[in-house]
């Protein structure tokens, strides 16, 4: 049973496992190897940083304090694409700056997903 748990651990992401459980992203390996890769895919993917239009304002799903050094990930918001997923992109204004964070919906990622291979 060990070997089992070992074979699997060696296959996930450790950037996942701040998020998910191992049990969880083991299930997806075995069962749902599609919507793993996209997890995977997302954390490198799912988000970009952009001047926020003031028309964009009324879209704002929320705000964030970041820095401008680094583009966060999807994990570091908190967001768990399989677990709440939108199917649309989202919108969120850093503080104090002129900027906005596009998270991609997942209708994006997998298109990406696609047209990558």
């Amino acid at each position: 049973m060990s070997f089992f748990q070992v074979s699997y651990a060696q296959k996930i992401d450790s950037r996942l496992l701040n998020n998910y459980s191992e049990v969880y992203l083991s299930e997806l390996i075995s069962n749902e190897t599609q919507e793993y890769n996209l997890l995977v895919y997302a954390i490198d993917n799912a988000c970009y940083l952009t001047q926020a239009p003031a028309s964009k304002s009324s879209e704002f799903t929320k705000s964030i304090s970041w820095t401008l050094d680094s583009i966060p990930a999807f994990l570091d918001l908190n967001l768990k694409y399989g677990i709440v997923l939108e199917n649309f992109n989202q919108y969120i204004q850093l503080e104090g700056t002129d900027k906005m964070l596009v998270v991609k919906s997942r209708i994006v990622l997998e298109n990406e997903l696609k047209t990558k291979k």
